[in-house]
């Protein structure tokens, strides 16, 4: 669920089936009813992710493939937490077209733009 670094800033489309970078992809497409991916996914999302993220799951059939494409809105200074295990939150961002954990000066920024009063970086 990494996919949650696109929910730090500018938003993006994350999508699940899809293998390869921006340059060169293909589609490989997912395992399973289309309908069933696609609420399991949001389940998922909205289970697991605090606040809940601002987003839309669609399935969508690409050369007779399934795959999951979640529309992620931008949200900058919002800070959204993935936590798969209890009492244990975890953040990403994205940098440079590639998701990551969120560094403790990255966390701290956010927080910065959050606060009232304060001019965002």
């Amino acid at each position: 669920m990494k996919a949650t670094g696109f929910l730090s800033r500018e938003g993006g489309t994350p999508l699940f089936g899809v293998d390869g970078d921006d340059d060169a992809c293909r589609v490989v497409g997912l395992e399973g009813n289309p309908a069933e991916l696609q609420r399991r996914v949001n389940d998922l999302v909205q289970g697991l992710v605090v606040p809940n993220p601002p987003c839309t799951v669609t399935a969508q059939q690409i050369d007779g493939r399934s795959i999951i494409r979640v529309d992620v809105e931008p949200n900058q200074g919002v800070l959204f937490a993935l936590t798969v295990e209890a009492n244990r939150s975890e953040y990403y961002v994205r940098r440079n077209g590639s998701t990551y954990f969120a560094r403790p000066e990255e966390l701290a920024a956010l927080l910065r733009a959050r606060a009232p009063g304060t001019e965002s970086r």
